[in-house]
């Protein structure tokens, strides 16, 4: 049996890490799931994370997701509020809603206007039109 030591050496983090970012978007994942996996309690699994990965479990996991949703949105900017939920395998819209607003300090829309305003921006820059992204709706997201 590995001990705490390796299974967080740099070899175990990767692997941990790796395992993150396969599941994460599982519905029932969380740190007690993945310290099971990993064999060990979820204190001892959040405390060598946090030593080893510098940063906590739950800031991590968070940041994580919150640039996944991010990313789904700059690449696709008329993306609905179901897709999004779809991304992390729920039903509930506003549980996606209510985390992208705590996590990043804007509504959906707020950042589907940022965007439309930066492509604007650079298209305008670039002496290219924009009349394609000029009449995006608010879809009433929150």
């Amino acid at each position: 049996m590995k001990s705490m030591e390796s299974k967080f050496d740099k070899k175990g983090l990767k692997k941990i890490l790796d395992y993150i970012h396969k599941h994460h978007t599982d519905y029932n994942f969380s740190l007690e799931g993945i310290s099971k996996f990993f064999g060990m309690g979820h204190s001892c699994f959040s405390r060598n994370f946090k030593e080893k990965a510098g940063v906590t479990f739950r800031k991590y996991l968070t940041t994580l997701k919150a640039n996944v949703l991010s990313k789904a949105i700059s690449e696709k900017y008329d993306i609905s509020l179901r897709e999004l939920a779809d991304i992390f395998k729920t039903d509930c819209e506003s549980n996606v809603s209510n985390f992208f607003k705590r996590t990043t300090g804007m509504t959906i829309t707020e950042y589907k206007r940022q965007i439309i305003i930066s492509k604007k921006y650079l298209l305008k820059e670039e002496g290219e039109t924009y009349e394609h992204i000029e009449n995006v709706g608010d879809r009433g997201w929150s």
